[in-house]
């Protein structure tokens, strides 16, 4: 979070001149992801910057604040996670293939971008098992720390409106790369035998259940608010 606010202050003090520019020659942006702000499993206030380089490349980067306890009494009635916190840092780097003048005022610009993710999460469960190799093990309490690594493939469409307001829609797809580690761990639990059943229809997205490495696929699917400030 200190090196996306010295980038920050950086950039304010490199360009401090440009606000006096017109608005079609105007590159830097003011982000906004409004669909990370509940449609989400880790909600977020996430915020960057975009610097368009010319017509043909511009790099992102943002920081997410937690808002999931904004939403966990509505959205999470049954979550086991207590005292979730988490937070979302993301860069990506765009290339547009095309722009197409909509109206006078409305121009779309496609693109395709490599994005990069990284969501840090701690949190605590209670009476559960987890696995640490071949070894199964019950827990009273455990703490767990879960660091989340995306790389994904955008294909998107910037909508700008007289090169002052941005929407910006995308999709995409890409690994997701989770590492568990469970510490502070109170031994002892004896599950109950459920056959098999509950775990089978599990669909816990946390991966909790063993230590190390998981590796599943990351869908993207948002839109967010730009403005260009200078």
């Amino acid at each position: 979070m200190r090196i996306l606010l010295l980038c920050c202050v950086l950039i304010c003090a490199c360009n401090i001149r440009a606000f006096a520019q017109p608005d079609s020659t105007k590159t830097w942006q003011v982000r906004w992801a409004i669909s990370s702000f509940a449609l989400s499993r880790v909600p977020s206030l996430q915020l960057g910057f975009q610097k368009n380089f010319n017509s043909r490349w511009a790099v992102s980067a943002e920081y997410g604040w937690s808002t999931y306890n904004l939403f966990r009494d509505k959205w999470y009635p049954d979550s086991v996670r207590e005292n979730f916190r988490y937070r979302k840092i993301r860069a990506e780097i765009k290339r547009y293939s095309s722009i197409t003048e909509v109206s006078d005022h409305i121009n779309t610009h496609v693109y395709w971008s490599l994005e990069g993710l990284f969501i840090p999460e701690k949190y605590k469960k209670h009476n559960d098992t987890f696995r640490q190799g071949n070894q199964s093990y019950g827990y009273f309490f455990s703490r767990i720390k879960s660091n989340i690594y995306v790389a994904s493939l955008n294909p998107g469409i910037e909508w700008r409106y007289k090169q002052k307001i941005v929407l910006d829609t995308y999709v995409g797809l890409g690994p997701r790369f989770i590492h568990i580690r469970h510490y502070d761990t109170v031994l002892g639990y004896d599950p109950p035998n459920t056959g098999g059943i509950l775990n089978f229809l599990n669909f816990d997205d946390s991966k909790d259940w063993k230590e190390g490495w998981h590796t599943t696929l990351h869908v993207a699917l948002g839109f967010k608010l730009g403005y260009f400030i200078f």
